[in-house]
């Protein structure tokens, strides 16, 4: 007879390597598998396979209840319950313990809700970058209760405490092979294989497998074995990308064409522009677009500003209403010895009651969302130019209410 088990403690975690050589060329993007197994047993010269499957997921249905909808002083909020923008924070670090201050080496730590994770290091240090929706962040680690904390700080530490009822359970499947519990991953530097990446895509019903043809022996001593999937070299567009309002730097944007047909999943992505490691960014393979949009970093070479204009900045009370407005000046200049294909967005406040009326009166051509207040610009700015937008609107709202509209 065969036995077929699950482990819990041991698992892959699906990274990039997206090189750009300039934008003239096509992205070329590495795909690799970062694998882990704290099992006790050295798996020597075994195939792998790497499924997207997550056994330790509910595959139960989701069913709407009904939604009661109350006045906001009527509603009350677990605030506690959710944590900072991760956009604003980018990455979070820290260090996982155990109940005596101990390091635990190859602990799990997850983004909540999806594939982004990572494992801890022999002192029990890890590193995270971000996705913009990522709110929690999830500890684990065998015989220890997991824990699910807010994204609070960018400096995370965590105390997980012993969970005895996790040491005695066994759990035999069906299965026809050992799967992965949990996507993790490790930071690692790597060389290139010379030899070819040789590996088979199968598509279930549900689910996507890899199959790699090269054996590999993985020791379970902590340390990550990083496995080279596949290697492509992707048609892609390459614009550039700004919001002022939020951040004064310009960002290469590669736009993917027919991203859809690679098998991605959601991951980090290490960056590499010109020859030079450029950072870490985040691919999103569950984007609902025809086209994937990869941030390459920021490019310093062109300036971006955004002032308060004084002199259209004014409140004035009438009868029954107030009427307050607003203007702001964005500077835009290309210091690049190349003309660049740039797009900019703002935005003017959206009202939420019809006693709040909103205006736009000076957009300079750019083209206003209704719906989300969003003014989007797309210009060709040629080498060593520089141009100025202007944005205006005016509210106005009841006398006796205050608003913010900065």
């Amino acid at each position: 007879f065969v036995l077929s088990y699950l482990v819990a403690n041991a698992g892959w975690y699906p990274k990039y390597d997206l090189r750009v050589k300039d934008v003239q060329n096509p992205l070329e993007l590495t795909y690799k598998a970062e694998v882990y197994q704290h099992t006790g047993v050295d798996w020597n010269n075994v195939k792998l396979k790497f499924s997207n499957a997550n056994p330790n997921q509910s595959g139960v249905a989701p069913e709407l209840t009904t939604w009661y909808l109350n006045y906001y002083r009527n509603t009350l909020y677990n605030r506690t319950a959710y944590g900072l923008n991760a956009a604003s924070i980018g990455s979070v670090s820290g260090r996982v313990m155990g109940e005596n201050n101990e390091p635990l080496p190859g602990a799990n730590v997850l983004v909540t809700g999806t594939a982004i994770g990572t494992v801890s290091d022999i002192e029990g240090n890890y590193s995270l970058t971000l996705p913009n929706n990522a709110s929690r962040i999830t500890f684990s680690y065998i015989g220890y209760a997991s824990q699910e904390i807010p994204i609070s700080s960018p400096n995370l530490n965590v105390a997980l405490m012993p969970d005895v009822t996790q040491l005695s359970e066994v759990i035999v499947t069906g299965y026809g092979s050992a799967r992965p519990s949990r996507s993790v991953k490790k930071e690692l530097q790597y060389a290139q294989a010379s030899t070819p990446i040789v590996t088979t895509v199968v598509e279930n019903q549900t689910t996507v497998e890899f199959e790699v043809d090269r054996p590999y022996s993985i020791k379970s001593n902590g340390d990550n074995l990083t496995v080279m999937l596949q290697s492509h070299e992707i048609e892609t567009i390459y614009e550039y990308y700004a919001v002022p309002k939020l951040d004064k730097d310009a960002f290469l944007m590669a736009r993917i064409i027919n991203w859809d047909k690679f098998n991605l999943l959601e991951g980090e992505a290490n960056l590499y522009f010109e020859d030079a490691y450029v950072g870490r960014s985040i691919l999103n393979a569950k984007a609902l677009t025809d086209t994937l949009d990869i941030s390459l970093g920021r490019d310093k070479n062109i300036i971006l500003g955004r002032t308060k204009m004084d002199t259209f900045t004014k409140k004035m009370t009438l009868a029954t209403n107030k009427v307050e407005s607003r203007g702001f000046t964005i500077t835009v200049r290309n210091k690049k010895s190349q003309p660049i294909h740039l797009t900019i967005f703002d935005q003017i406040p959206v009202s939420a009651i019809s006693e709040i009326e909103v205006a736009a009166k000076e957009l300079s051509k750019g083209l206003l969302n209704d719906q989300t207040g969003i003014v989007t610009w797309t210009m060709d700015l040629d080498a060593q130019k520089q141009t100025e937008l202007k944005l205006e609107y005016e509210v106005k709202y009841p006398k006796r209410e205050t608003l913010v509209l900065e």
